[in-house]
């Protein structure tokens, strides 16, 4: 596609004038399937969705879909919108309680809102078409399950619209349509600069009266990986440690301990998850989830961790008082376990408020460094871009509490804490190999399998003790 556009507005119809930028917007969803635009807030992305919304809808009977947050805010911004784009067009029916619009050709517009997380109300009605409003506020659950399957019934196209949020599935949509090389995909971004909508002196006064650069750096410029000024961890540098891979072969255990990093959830249904993580030096090489109800096995999956990466050390989040008993089972198996009370007083009780504020200033710093790997895993990149702080009135860094971060992910920043705990191990670790990892071979020891000669023993085989020979039941 040429990216060339120019400079003055083009008539495209239906009462609908598309700037410049929005031309291309069309002209990409003529040759792509799947079409996902990155533009600054009152750059005219509602109208410009909603028009190709109208163009498709007469053009070829079908069910086409909008889909954002809550349907009462589509329909509050939205309704007028598509009266004004319609009014000229005969037979268009605007049904306000349903929150459709009906053609006379048989199509139809409908509005879906995705707040229940998964997008329930999308699957199974078979889409031609579908744009995505603000897809920075919309989970990956509701995309990958509902809506994607919903268009794949009808070989529907896909128009993804939003202004950027840290780490969110507008990000994660628009690196795949542009670095994937799919040639379904295409991927397109608009900067206040770029658009031709502000005049230079308005987009200083835009800039000026922004709240502060971080929310004009993300909603005007589109700067992807902007981030508030009081978040912990570098956005950038987790990103780029998401994309390296580890080498194949892991470093010496002399130079890098193996740590083990457990966070553990609650019991029942509702409880928050339980995290392992298993870190050697700068790489992550393990990372798994454990659901709740499973809670009782997770000494058992600990231990299957530690021996399988040969583990020095293991640190768990007891700050919870069910802790302490998967604890103390993991310390009867004979491993080396650290219980770690997050409250507790930091190393530096000058420098960090308590132990949780050191690891994640450790993390933070760790995560900077250009040889760190970690896994691509969308909610662990989520949580850790998540974390705020602050300063106690004593000036020592103080993160903001859990439940905050409950509230802002929709669940508990379980593999964060799991892979932050693993910061504290460095010092404490061996470093020399341990001559003995429970439930596992000794350094010397011979086991039945290392003599292939030997024959399977038969209770019932005959046995002469003065033949003088050795055929018996256990030659």
């Amino acid at each position: 596609m040429n990216d060339t556009a120019p400079d003055t507005d083009v008539e495209v119809g239906i009462r609908y004038t598309a700037r410049a930028w929005a031309l291309k917007l069309h002209e990409a969803l003529a040759i792509y399937a799947y079409v996902v635009v990155v533009a600054h807030r009152r750059s005219g992305k509602s109208f410009a969705a909603a028009a190709t919304l109208c163009m498709a809808a007469l053009a070829v009977p079908g069910r086409y879909g909008l889909g954002s947050t809550t349907k009462t805010q589509l329909k509050l911004i939205y309704w007028a919108v598509f009266k004004e784009l319609l009014d000229d067009i005969p037979g268009v029916e605007f049904a306000e309680g349903e929150v459709a619009i009906r053609f006379s050709n048989g199509s139809e517009i409908l509005f879906f809102g995705l707040q229940d997380g998964d997008g329930q109300s999308v699957r199974g009605t078979g889409l031609s078409g579908f744009v995505l409003d603000e897809a920075q506020l919309v989970t990956e659950a509701a995309f990958t399950g509902a809506i994607r399957p919903a268009l794949t019934d009808k070989d529907g196209w896909l128009l993804v619209i939003g202004t950027p949020r840290e780490p969110s599935l507008l990000g994660q949509l628009h690196e795949y349509a542009s670095t994937s090389g799919d040639p379904d995909w295409r991927g397109l971004h608009f900067p206040v600069d770029q658009t031709g909508v502000f005049a230079p002196a308005q987009i200083e006064r835009l800039k000026a009266e922004a709240l502060n650069d971080h929310v004009y750096r993300q909603e005007f410029e589109c700067v992807l990986t902007a981030q508030a000024e009081n978040k912990l961890l570098s956005l950038p540098a987790i990103l780029a440690a998401s994309k390296r891979v580890a080498p194949a072969k892991a470093p010496a255990r002399s130079s890098h301990p193996t740590i083990v990093g457990v966070d553990i959830g609650g019991p029942g249904h509702d409880g928050d998850k339980s995290c392992i993580c298993v870190r050697t030096g700068p790489y992550v090489t393990y990372l798994g989830v454990v659901d709740p109800e499973e809670l009782d096995n997770l000494p058992l999956l600990v231990a299957a961790a530690m021996r399988q990466y040969r583990a020095d050390l293991c640190l768990v989040d007891s700050t919870g008082g069910h802790a302490s008993s998967q604890t103390y089972r993991l310390q009867r198996m004979g491993y080396t376990v650290v219980p770690v009370i997050f409250s507790a007083s930091a190393s530096n009780t000058e420098t960090e408020a308590n132990k949780r504020a050191e690891m994640y200033r450790k993390l933070a710093d760790w995560v900077k460094r250009p040889d760190v790997t970690i896994p691509n895993d969308r909610a662990l990149i989520k949580e850790l871009a998540a974390i705020t702080y602050k300063h106690d009135s004593k000036g020592r860094l103080l993160l903001e509490p859990k439940d905050r971060l409950r509230v802002a992910l929709g669940h508990s920043p379980d593999r964060a804490d799991a892979l932050a705990l693993t910061m504290l191990g460095d010092l404490m670790a061996p470093q020399e190999e341990p001559k003995f990892f429970p439930h596992s071979r000794r350094r010397g020891d011979r086991y039945q399998s290392d003599y292939p000669s030997l024959k399977p023993h038969d209770p019932y085989g005959e046995f002469d003790p003065f033949s003088g020979s050795n055929q018996g039941p256990l030659a």
